[in-house]
């Protein structure tokens, strides 16, 4: 089963919608699907939200580009124990023809270190989406600090 099919489960197919303000509409709710579907399953979760030419841009500078590439980047993140990483848009916007949207907001991220101590992070991400052919939001580029 080809796992982009199952992006869109739980958000509206937005190819019809003309109106900006129902597009900003499913843009915030596909940035919201994108953190449940990260926090229920991991990695794989993650990645399946970015378009194959989509990229991650990471804290060492270099851009990492593809949905496999990326699920493998991210993976360590996933892995660590007790994680808690959330995140909500604060603003989104899409283009006057509706092919480009972006997301902004804050994230908070937990988990144990190795000495079994809590760590907590907080910053701000920006997410940039690409309307597919069929309608659906899908990941061109990321960044968090």
């Amino acid at each position: 089963m080809n796992n982009n099919n199952k992006v869109v489960k739980n958000v509206e197919n937005v190819k019809n919608i003309k109106d900006t303000k129902e597009m900003v509409s499913s843009l915030i709710e596909m940035e919201r699907t994108f953190c449940k579907a990260a926090a229920k399953d991991g990695a794989a979760g993650w990645a399946r939200f970015f378009s194959e030419s989509g990229v991650m841009l990471s804290k060492n500078g270099k851009p990492i580009q593809g949905t496999k590439t990326i699920e493998n980047a991210i993976e360590p993140l996933f892995r660590l124990p007790e994680l808690k990483f959330v995140w909500e848009p604060m603003v989104a916007d899409v283009s006057d023809d509706g092919t480009l949207g972006y997301t902004y907001g804050n994230y908070e991220r937990t988990y144990l270190d190795e000495n079994g101590e809590k760590v907590e992070e907080k910053g701000m991400y920006m997410t940039i989406w690409k309307r597919q052919d069929d309608g659906t939001w899908r990941i061109a580029a990321d960044v968090g600090n």
